[in-house]
């Protein structure tokens, strides 16, 4: 599904290979709103962030758009994050795999 982020809200900001990367969720797509987040799966999805072996250097800025699930294509439980430029601008969609608790 591709979703289209109209609005997010910041859970973090973390420091990568030099760069600062602002970790947020999506609030709002063209397809849902989110009211409300539970602190456990935004302390999760920034872990997971923090241990993905690769972040494309372009992007400064990455969104949960959707939370921890599978779907045919890739049978992983993992969220579904968006990558954005220093502008706000797409870089890409990826997949984030949830760290071992």
């Amino acid at each position: 599904m591709t979703l289209i982020i109209k609005a997010t809200a910041l859970i973090s900001t973390i420091i990568r290979e030099g760069r600062v990367i602002t970790v947020k969720y999506a609030t709002k797509t063209d397809k849902w709103d989110r009211a409300y987040l539970a602190n456990e799966i935004q302390e999760k999805f920034v872990k997971s962030v923090q241990a993905r072996a690769f972040i494309d250097p372009r992007i400064c800025e990455i969104v949960m758009a959707e939370s921890v699930h599978t779907n045919p294509l890739d049978m992983r439980d993992h969220f579904t994050a968006q990558g954005n430029d220093v502008q706000g601008g797409f870089v890409s969609t990826f997949h984030v795999v949830p760290v071992p608790e």
